[in-house]
């Protein structure tokens, strides 16, 4: 797997620790079992390519929101 997608994996996973509560079910516990060595490379191609989608389809999505932000924090250093 691309380092890129195992760090937001990572972020991810780090998140659901420090907002998951106290309470685990035996049915959802992995017992600390990583996903990424669950997954064959067949998966992690698949899984690369599918985060890169998700990033791509984000990032069309709020691309004027990004570009008017850029555009005003470069005016805002030009006539500052």
């Amino acid at each position: 797997m691309r380092d890129k997608n195992t760090q937001i994996i990572d972020e991810v996973k780090k998140h659901i620790k420090s907002t998951k509560t106290n309470k685990s079910s035996s049915k959802n516990d992995l017992k600390d079992k990583d996903v990424v060595e669950v997954l064959d490379s067949k998966k992690t191609k698949s899984l690369d390519s599918m985060i890169e989608k998700e990033i791509k389809d984000w990032i069309n999505l709020n691309a004027e929101k990004i570009s008017k932000e850029i555009i005003q924090e470069t005016v805002k250093k030009l006539f500052k």
